[in-house]
């Protein structure tokens, strides 16, 4: 479906398509064309163009009738909001000395607050570390088991097809 104004039509238009094909279908814009039936589903290339031109059509008119009321209104995003101004160049350096100048601000002992704030980076990203190798060890289990019950598979299968088994289940 088409887009506009912000607004995204998406209801099922198959009723009003159906009941506004043969109309358009035989008007003079289309008919030309020789559109074919809308239930028609052995289609020459040409007959599926034009098909879809009419139902792209229906679709827009139908889109367009329902923002008529409306249209004058509506105003470019770009007039509400003006341009947007890409992000300054800046360094790594830049950030460090924000980070420290608002812990400082923030009433922590200089870089004392970066410190704390690194520290607590490093615990977590050695809880993850934990977490993940935690993970990974069972699912190494995990696969190990799969593989040896996936081995031992051709020795059941043999003992339930064998002799034996049928025998003992009065076959």
């Amino acid at each position: 479906m088409r887009e506009g104004g912000g607004v995204q039509v998406s209801q099922d238009l198959s009723q009003i398509i159906a009941s506004r094909y043969q109309e358009y279908a035989n008007s003079a814009e289309f008919r030309a064309l020789g559109a074919p039936s809308l239930q028609a589903v052995d289609l020459s290339p040409t007959q599926m163009r034009a098909r879809e031109m009419i139902v792209d059509r229906i679709a827009k008119d139908y889109i367009d009738d329902i923002m008529e009321p409306v249209r004058d209104e509506l105003v470019p995003p770009t007039e509400l909001r003006g341009s947007v101004q890409g992000p300054s160049d800046f360094s790594e350096a830049d950030l460090r000395g924000s980070l420290g100048a608002t812990a400082g601000e923030g009433g922590s002992s200089g870089s004392g607050g970066f410190a704390h704030y690194a520290d607590e980076v490093s615990r977590e990203i050695q809880e993850g570390r934990g977490s993940i190798s935690r993970q990974h060890q069972a699912h190494e289990e995990h696969r190990e088991s799969a593989i040896r019950d996936a081995a031992a598979l051709p020795a059941k299968a043999g003992d339930k097809l064998g002799k034996k088994w049928f025998e003992g289940r009065d076959r």
